[in-house]
């Protein structure tokens, strides 16, 4: 698998045939998909994610797939109905079953859009109920629990679940944070169910290139949230986790650092905080990083800002 974080222009030809999915963040054209967040600005408008070959393309258990190479992308969209955790479960049940209908029985990456993420309190937000329903369908898949996906889970602009996936027949190599408690180990008061994770996933690298695939990271140490209030603090600890996380990878991917990034995605929960964050992340991460800023609420009311990344070995 191979990942291309494009600039200026969010689709190139020369790639589409090749394309499991072209994910345009700008809307700059009608080609590949859109998210359902506000583009805020940043030289990334466009990822592609690419297989050797043309990808065969149909739809299983309701969500729409390319695969080719033992490798697949999935994506589904549903309304949100009155229960996350229904929601949740549901597509996630498909999820798991899709894996197996496509002979790519391995989570490697999802990612998760989801409207209202933080309405309802305590053990109702809407956030702790997805995870009550994603634990709910997982439990029944030890499989997948032994060799959890890198994941991020933002809040949409609308009022959907939306879920992306890459899927493979070769299993990642889960990684965690030292700085952080692994999200599957964290205390009751996040909710009566623990997010199901991991840090990151290493995958390729037998006769490939190795990629680290980055979860969205957040200003989080142990368990708790530091510098409450200030995006500029929470993005320099959010970088800080990065790192740890490269680190922690090192022995699987080789050494890497910030500057080894194929790209950023940089999560901001209000937009008058992009200006801020946006300097913090031009100081602290190498110009030639495409970064790409996008709006979305995040999963603690506290949080302020959340980043992705990945690596790939050249």
């Amino acid at each position: 698998m191979q990942s291309v974080c494009a600039g200026p222009l969010a689709w190139r030809p020369e790639t589409a045939r090749s394309a499991l999915a072209v994910v345009d963040f700008a809307r700059d054209t009608d080609s590949g998909l859109h998210l359902p967040l506000p583009f805020l600005g940043g030289t990334l408008r466009a990822e592609s994610w690419l297989a050797a070959g043309p990808p065969e393309t149909g739809e299983v258990r309701g969500l729409r797939y390319a695969a080719a190479d033992g490798l697949c992308h999935l994506r589904i969209r549903v309304e949100r109905g009155p229960d996350d955790a229904v929601i949740g479960e549901d597509v996630y049940r498909r999820l798991l079953a899709a894996r197996h209908d496509l002979d790519c029985p391995h989570l490697l990456r999802v990612w998760h859009y989801l409207g209202r993420i933080n309405v309802g309190e305590g053990d109702d937000e809407n956030y702790k109920r997805f995870c009550v329903g994603r634990a709910r369908a997982l439990e029944d898949h030890p499989d997948a629990l032994e060799r959890l996906p890198a994941a991020t889970l933002v809040g949409a602009a609308e009022n959907v679940l939306e879920l992306h996936a890459l899927i493979g027949r070769e299993p990642p190599r889960p990684i965690e944070n030292p700085r952080q408690v692994s999200a599957y180990d964290y205390p009751r008061q996040y909710g009566p169910r623990q997010p199901t994770f991991a840090r990151a996933a290493a995958v390729g690298g037998d006769g490939g290139r190795p990629q680290l695939l980055v979860s969205g990271t957040a200003s989080i140490v142990g368990h708790a949230t530091r510098h409450v209030g200030d995006p500029a603090a929470q993005a320099r600890e959010s970088l800080a986790n990065i790192d740890a996380v490269l680190a922690a990878a090192a022995p699987i991917v080789g050494p890497v650092d910030r500057g080894d990034l194929d790209c950023l995605k940089v999560y901001v929960r209000h937009a008058e905080d992009a200006p801020r964050i946006m300097a913090e992340v031009a100081a602290g991460v190498p110009a030639g990083v495409p970064v790409a800023y996008l709006k979305a609420d995040l999963c603690r009311s506290d949080l302020l800002v959340e980043m992705e990344t990945q690596v790939t070995r050249r």
